[in-house]
C-alpha cells in the first residue's frame, strides 16, 4: 500500500527538509476494500518531528501489518551541510592524473593548450591555396 504525503510541513517553511522514509506499508483488507493509496497529512510537522505508522488514522476494514511504533513514515529535519574535504596537496614523486598540475605549479607551455589553428581556415569559410594568405 502506497502512502502519499499531503500538505507542506510548517517546518519546511522554517528551512527544514521533509523526508518520506517509508513509501509503502503492508496492510490486510478484503479485495474490494483496499484503497489505492493512503494520504498522510504532514502540514502540522515542525523541524524535528517524525510521523510513524501509529500516527496514521485507522481505516475501516484495513489492518496495518507493520510495527506501528517502529515504522517511520515521514520526518522533518534540518538540511544537512555537506562539507567538501580539503584537497590534499601532492607530495614529491606522487603521480597525478594525466593533464593535472599540482597547485602552485604551472603547466609546461603548450601542454594544456589545444591547437586552435588546425580548423581555423575551414571554419572561416575562406579557402586558399596552401602557403598563401587571403588578401
Amino acid at each position: 500500500m502506497t502512502v502519499q504525503l499531503i500538505g507542506e510541513p510548517a517546518g519546511a517553511k522554517e528551512g527544514g527538509v521533509l523526508s518520506q522514509v517509508q513509501r509503502e506499508i503492508n496492510v490486510e483488507a478484503l479485495p474490494m476494500e483496499i484503497p489505492e493509496h493512503i494520504d498522510l497529512d504532514v502540514s502540522g510537522m515542525a523541524i524535528g518531528d517524525t510521523l510513524r505508522l501509529v500516527d496514521l488514522a485507522p481505516m475501516e476494514g484495513v489492518t496495518y501489518l507493520d510495527n506501528p511504533e517502529e515504522t517511520v513514515l515521514a520526518s522533518v529535519g534540518l538540511p544537512t551541510r555537506v562539507e567538501e574535504p580539503e584537497p590534499e596537496e601532492a607530495e614529491e614523486g606522487e603521480e597525478l592524473p594525466e593533464g593535472e598540475v599540482p597547485e602552485g605549479e604551472e603547466a609546461p607551455e603548450g601542454a594544456a593548450e589545444a591547437p586552435a589553428e588546425a580548423g581555423a581556415e575551414a571554419a572561416s569559410g575562406e579557402q586558399g591555396e596552401p602557403g598563401t594568405t587571403p588578401g
